[in-house]
Order: structure tokens, then sequence, then C-alpha cells
């Protein structure tokens, strides 16, 4: 799966998992790294994962979504794509100029 966003815009992923028994716990990663949820910019609740304040460049790549219960677990993987705004740069040229 693949989910594209801007940067710096907010990105939310919702991942639903069935079980028997029923009480699932979610984990997010990007790459091996556990995702640090409920901090100011990524919040968890069950399996939906919003990135408040937007997603950087660098922070392009694999997220991943774990969900476990007594019997075991399963994850998922979601490629995450973050496109840039066009920049613009100008610069003057200077020209040598002998009188």
């Amino acid at each position: 799966m693949v989910a594209v966003t801007t940067e710096n815009e907010s990105l939310t992923l919702n991942m639903t998992a069935r079980a028997n028994p029923a009480d699932i716990t979610y984990s997010w990663y990007r790459g091996v790294e556990k995702l640090v949820l409920g901090s100011s910019r990524f919040r968890q609740d069950a399996g939906v994962l919003t990135v408040t304040s937007g997603l950087r460049r660098a922070e392009a790549g694999v997220y991943t979504c774990e969900a476990s219960n007594a019997e075991g677990s399963t994850t998922h993987d979601i490629n995450i794509d973050v496109h840039c705004k066009r920049t613009f740069f100008s610069y003057a040229r200077f020209a040598d100029m002998h009188i």
C-alpha cells in the first residue's frame, strides 16, 4: 500500500484488524523504530495514526502497523511518499564591467 502526502500537510492512516479475542493493541513503526505516540506530532486512536503537524521529506518511507492480541500479532506495511512543494530560487547575475 502507498500513501501520498505533501510536505507539511497532516496525514491520517486508518488500519483496522479483526481478531478473537477482540482486545487488540496497535503499535506503529517507521522502519524498525517505534513511533512515540501521544506526542505533539503523532497521535493514535486504536488503529488510526494521525500526523498532526505534517510529514517532512526526510520522514518518507515504510511505516508499519502492528496489531496484536493474546493469540499473536500481524503487521501491515505502508509506503509513505512525501511530495514537496515547488521552491523557486532567484539570483542576480553580475557582470564585470570595466570602464
